[in-house]
């Protein structure tokens, strides 16, 4: 268990890190530069993080874990109950609600990598399907079929992220319900 000092200065660097990311980009960011910021020395940086990359993937690897504990959850309560459209976008409104709005220029800071090994939102996007899959195996037997729809909930999930971060706006379950039968009605 690290120390109250530790854990106030991960949170100082972390702060710092995304404040940093949102202003200028990752590409940008110094050590020295990340040190003033967050208001320690490089020394003490140093032996928090290794460098820009580990903090980075530091928090790509705990975001992922806290956004699947949070969606995992609300598939899991889905799962077990009759599974329909309303329900489905009832699961991502919550999750928006909450993880979203209380995380919001961490996942701002962490969408901008991208292409990398660091890529956040490619992460996002298998651990998401990953857990589609998981909960829904049993009640979708055909795998096409299984397929198509945590790919679907991916892009409804990721899609709602977007819009939030690029918006600064929140939509709300019915909403986002009629914004996709709309889209369903023109496309079928």
């Amino acid at each position: 268990m690290t120390d109250l000092r530790t854990q106030r200065t991960n949170r100082l660097i972390e702060t710092a890190f995304v404040d940093l990311v949102n202003q200028t980009g990752f590409d940008h960011i110094t050590i020295t530069q990340l040190a003033h910021t967050a208001h320690v020395n490089r020394q003490t940086l140093y032996r928090h993080y290794a460098d820009k990359y580990a903090l980075a993937e530091h928090l790509v690897r705990q975001t992922v874990v806290e956004f699947d504990r949070a969606i995992s959850a609300r598939l899991q309560l889905s799962a077990n109950h009759d599974h329909d459209q309303q329900k489905s976008l009832r699961v991502v409104s919550n999750l928006v609600h909450t993880y979203v709005a209380a995380h919001t220029p961490l996942l701002t800071a962490l969408m901008t990598l991208r292409g990398s090994s660091l890529d956040f939102r490619d992460r996002l996007q298998r651990q998401i399907e990953h857990r589609y899959r998981q909960y829904f195996a049993d009640v979708t037997p055909d795998q096409e079929d299984l397929a198509i729809q945590a790919s679907l909930f991916n892009a409804l999930i990721l899609g709602t992220l977007d819009f939030i971060l690029t918006h600064q706006k929140m939509p709300t379950a019915a909403r986002m319900l009629r914004n996709i039968q709309q889209i369903s009605a023109t496309l079928f």
